[in-house]
């Protein structure tokens, strides 16, 4: 193998790396900004039960009262 062959190879190889990491990069991203809408939905959904919860615990109270 002549050196030039070695270099195409090496060049091939850099490359392929390079895009595979920006795949990677990309998906990543994608995880990240997916993850951040779910747990927005989570902290909602989270936020409606505490609510209900205290909703709840306030009738109790008000039942225990009379």
């Amino acid at each position: 193998m002549t050196p030039e062959e070695r270099y195409a190879k090496i060049d091939e190889r850099l490359d392929a790396i390079a895009m595979h990491l920006e795949l990677t990069s990309a998906m990543v991203h994608d995880n990240e900004t997916r993850f951040e809408a779910q747990m927005g939905r989570i902290l909602t959904i989270v936020e409606s039960l505490a609510n209900t919860a205290a909703d709840h615990q306030r009738r109790i109270e008000r039942l225990e009262d009379k």
